[in-house]
C-alpha cells in the first residue's frame, strides 16, 4: 500500500500533471526517433509474431526460482544482491534509492543481523513485455532471523534481459505482511497469463513511454486527492491488477473490487505520491515507476514501486502496486 512504502527504476524526473486530467496524453517522440522506429517496425513486428510469450514467461519464472533455490545456501545479503542488474533500484527505508549491487550490499551490511539471516521467496505470478525482453515476478517471502523467528512478507521484482541473454532485476521491493496462511495460486483470472501474443505497439520510443507511465502515475495521485483513494485505486487498476495492501493485510489483493475495498474509508487526501524514476520496455507495453509517498502535511512517508501495463486502448494502468 502506498501509504506505507513502495518503488520502481528508470531514467528521469517527472512533473505533476493537472488533477482534471486523470489520464495524461502520451508524449510525442522526437522526429528522429520516430523515423528510426518506423524503419525498424517491420523487423520488430516479424520478431514479435514468432515469439511465444508463454515460453518467455516460463523462462523468467525458472530464473526466479533458480535464484530462490540458490538463496537456501547463502545469507540474506548474498541472496538479495545476486540477481541485481548493474543499475538496479532497491527500495528500502531511507532518504535515497540505492542503485546497483555494491550500493545495495553496503546498505544491507549496515545491519549486522542480515549476515546471519536467511531470505526465501516463492513466485506466484509472472508476465513479460510483448517483445519478451522485460518482465516482472511477484510472490511471497520469508525472512528467518538469527533468533529463528520467521517474518512473512511479499516481493515485487522487475526484470530486464541483459545484452548477454541473462535476466537481471532492475527494480525490487520487499513488502511486509501480516502473519497468516496464503494461497500460492492467485484467484481465477489473476494467474500468470497464458496468451501466446499480446498487442504489439510499433513506433514506440522507450523514453516517451516511460514519461507516459510516470504521467499516468502522477495523474493517479492527483485524482486520489479529489475522489479519494478507493475510487482512484480502482480507476487506475488494470483488469488483472494486484496490490499489496496495508501491512495488516495477509496476502495480495486481486482485482479492482478488492483493491477498492482495501482503501475504503480512507479520508480524501490522507496521502499522495510522486514518481521520481520511471522505465519502459522498448516494446512500449510494460513499465515501472518508483517514487515518494507523502502525508497530508507533505512529509515523506516512504517509497513505492508500481508496474504498469499499456492496455489495448493505449492507456497505462498499473498491473502490480
Amino acid at each position: 500500500m502506498r501509504a506505507f512504502s513502495m518503488f520502481v527504476v528508470a531514467s528521469f524526473s517527472i512533473t505533476a500533471c493537472s488533477s482534471d486530467q486523470p489520464t495524461a496524453p502520451r508524449p510525442t517522440a522526437p522526429a528522429s526517433a520516430a523515423r528510426s522506429a518506423s524503419a525498424a517496425e517491420g523487423t520488430e513486428a516479424r520478431e514479435a509474431a514468432h515469439l511465444d510469450l508463454r515460453e518467455v514467461r516460463a523462462e523468467l519464472l525458472a530464473v526466479d526460482r533458480a535464484y530462490a533455490d540458490a538463496a537456501k545456501s547463502v545469507n540474506l545479503i548474498d541472496a538479495l544482491v545476486a540477481p541485481l542488474a548493474p543499475q538496479a533500484v532497491f527500495l528500502a527505508p531511507g532518504p535515497v534509492f540505492p542503485r546497483g549491487p555494491a550500493a545495495v550490499r553496503a546498505l544491507l551490511e549496515a545491519t549486522p543481523s542480515n549476515a546471519l539471516s536467511k531470505w526465501a521467496w516463492t513466485p506466484i505470478r509472472v508476465d513479460v513485455s510483448s517483445d519478451g525482453k522485460e518482465g516482472y515476478t511477484m510472490g511471497y517471502t520469508e525472512l528467518t532471523q538469527p533468533s529463528g523467528v520467521v517474518l512473512p512478507g511479499r516481493y515485487l521484482s522487475y526484470w530486464v534481459k541483459q545484452s548477454n541473454g541473462t535476466w537481471k532485476i532492475e527494480a525490487y521491493k520487499r513488502i511486509p505482511r501480516a502473519a497468516g496462511p496464503v494461497s500460492l495460486t492467485p484467484p481465477p483470472g489473476f494467474e500468470t497469463p497464458d496468451d501466446k501474443h499480446r498487442r504489439y505497439f510499433p513506433n514506440t520510443y522507450a523514453e516517451s513511454e516511460a514519461a507516459a507511465a510516470a504521467a499516468a502515475d502522477q495523474a493517479f495521485s492527483d485524482l486520489a486527492q479529489i475522489v479519494g483513494n478507493s475510487e482512484a485505486f480502482a480507476r487506475y487498476a488494470a483488469p488483472t491488477a494486484a496490490q499489496s495492501g496495508a501491512q495488516a493485510s495477509v496476502g495480495w489483493e486481486f482485482g479492482r473490487a478488492a483493491i477498492a475495498a482495501a482503501h475504503a474509508g480512507e479520508p480524501v487526501g490522507i496521502f499522495s505520491w510522486s514518481p521520481v524514476i520511471s522505465h519502459a520496455a522498448v516494446s512500449g507495453d510494460l513499465a515501472f515507476t518508483v517514487g515518494w509517498v507523502f502525508n497530508a502535511s507533505g512529509q515523506t512517508l516512504g517509497k513505492y514501486f508500481s508496474v504498469w501495463q499499456k492496455q489495448n486502448t493505449g492507456e497505462w494502468l498499473y498491473v502490480v502496486d
